[in-house]
């Protein structure tokens, strides 16, 4: 299987994607997605798509998203150079967001189509997806869609869109300011394989040496034969301290094997002991989220209850409290009931102080002082069973505000 943008550790068990250059030119979404899938396949502990991209076309960069969103795999994201524009709504995908100490995001508005009411639906679905990936406020990302706003990692920490901050020994300056985004992504492209590979090449190499080591082993006995045959000449006979020691062979090459062994052991072991952490993540996830969804609910249906609104706007309240709890929450205890619709439905469903059947008609006929009481010291539902039975309300009628 031959990949384009994927690097595998067969060591670890694990993978990273590159996105290093302008999306839909360097980077063809159709062929990444493709890519992310097949390595479903291989199922590796985790997938580390590194991001060094100043963006490009918004279709390609859909692609790029859907496919790490819907993935099953433990895909997370990281800039460790540029992650500007589109490249930084693919940065918002992974289950965690991560930027080393050089890291630079970017956001803007979406630039290309003449029609400005396409450039605001596409901005709209891209603030969609910044909102509902991180905290941050949509007041605030329709601020930034207003022109180019660079973030430093630990700005970007602060504001809410990523998750962490990854320390690199190598250190880079760039002048934003007087830099195009190009310059910047070449910039990092020279420490591309920095020292957040370094952990991984140095285990890689220690195996090396031990197989080196095993192969040296294997040469071995031809040497120590010439010695031994050496030492078996007449004339130059050792005495018994002088003899060369034998070498168990064998031996030496089945702990070299051995410690192979152990190091494959506990690789495997930090694997489990990973998927293990992952699993418990996304179970404390799965709960915090049916605890939001239940919180959301009660609010909705105690405002229900209340007689703030109707069922036919729960859904929308929901929404509301889906993206910014805390206002819209605020927004439903200001709402004032209506305490004339609200007592009268008590005295419906308390089944009324007179006869449940009467009218006002027959209330007439058989009460007329119950009915000059209800007139003036309950005049809404005077009003209501005025116009059930007339079927207008009466002159005397003001509704209120």
């Amino acid at each position: 299987m031959e990949f384009k943008y994927t690097h595998i550790n067969k060591l670890k068990n694990t993978a990273s994607m590159y996105i290093d250059g302008t999306i839909g030119v360097d980077i063809i979404g159709s062929e990444f997605a493709k890519e992310l899938r097949q390595l479903e396949n291989l199922n590796p502990i985790s997938v580390d798509v590194r991001i060094n991209s100043g963006g490009g076309s918004v279709i390609d960069g859909y692609d790029i998203l859907d496919a790490i969103l819907e993935s099953p795999l433990n895909v997370y994201t990281t800039a460790y150079g540029l992650a500007g524009s589109m490249a930084g709504v693919i940065l918002m995908a992974g289950k965690k967001v991560r930027m080393t100490e050089n890291g630079i995001f970017m956001v803007h508005s979406v630039s290309g189509p003449k029609n400005q009411d396409v450039v605001d639906k596409y901005n709209a679905s891209l603030i969609s997806i910044f909102a509902g990936r991180t905290n941050v406020k949509r007041n605030y990302l329709n601020k930034l869609m207003k022109g180019d706003n660079y973030f430093t990692a630990i700005e970007s920490l602060s504001a809410g869109f990523i998750d962490e901050v990854l320390p690199t020994k190598q250190k880079v300056s760039v002048d934003i300011k007087n830099s195009s985004i190009d310059e910047i992504v070449n910039v990092f492209n020279k420490i591309k394989n920095d020292d957040m590979n370094d952990t991984n090449n140095e285990l890689e190499n220690n195996v090396e040496q031990i197989v080196e080591v095993i192969n040296e082993v294997e040469t071995a006995p031809e040497v120590v034969e010439e010695v031994v045959n050496e030492e078996e000449q007449p004339e130059e006979e050792a005495t018994p301290e002088a003899k060369p020691e034998e070498v168990d062979l064998t031996e030496m090459k089945k702990q070299l094997e051995d410690l192979v062994k152990v190091n494959e052991d506990l690789l495997k072991q930090l694997a489990e002991v990973k998927q293990a952490h992952n699993t418990l993540i996304e179970k404390e996830n799965t709960r915090i989220k049916g605890e939001k969804e239940a919180l959301k609910a009660q609010v909705v249906n105690a405002a229900i209850e209340a007689g703030k609104f109707g069922e036919d706007v729960k859904s929308t309240w929901l929404n509301f409290l889906e993206i910014d709890f805390d206002g819209a929450k605020k927004a439903i205890d200001v709402i004032v009931t209506n305490k004339a619709s609200v007592d009268i439905m008590n005295v419906v469903n308390a089944g009324k102080s007179a006869k449940p059947d009467m009218t006002l008609r027959q209330l007439e006929k058989t009460n007329p002082k119950e009915v000059a009481r209800i007139k003036t010291e309950t005049p809404e539902i005077f009003n209501e069973m005025y116009k059930e039975e007339y079927g207008v309300y009466p002159s005397s009628y003001k509704p209120s505000i």
